[in-house]
């Protein structure tokens, strides 16, 4: 699926065989500051929750 400023798509995690999704952000559209702030700290939330009902964040990768 995609929204405003990302797009998700279904991937396998090879080690466990698990489905994931993985959430990807164009670069471009993180130049807002308002925007970059808002990914941010929806990284530091998910990291911190560990809940059966709310998505868990596996890692995060900022790549070039």
């Amino acid at each position: 699926g995609s929204g405003g400023y990302a797009e998700v798509r279904l991937a396998s995690h090879k080690p466990t065989g698990h489905k994931v999704a993985i959430k990807m952000y164009e670069k471009y559209k993180l130049i807002d500051p308002n925007v970059k702030a808002n990914l941010l700290k929806e990284i530091k939330i998910l990291w911190k929750l560990q809940h059966p009902n709310i998505v868990t964040l596996y890692e995060s990768i900022d790549s070039i």
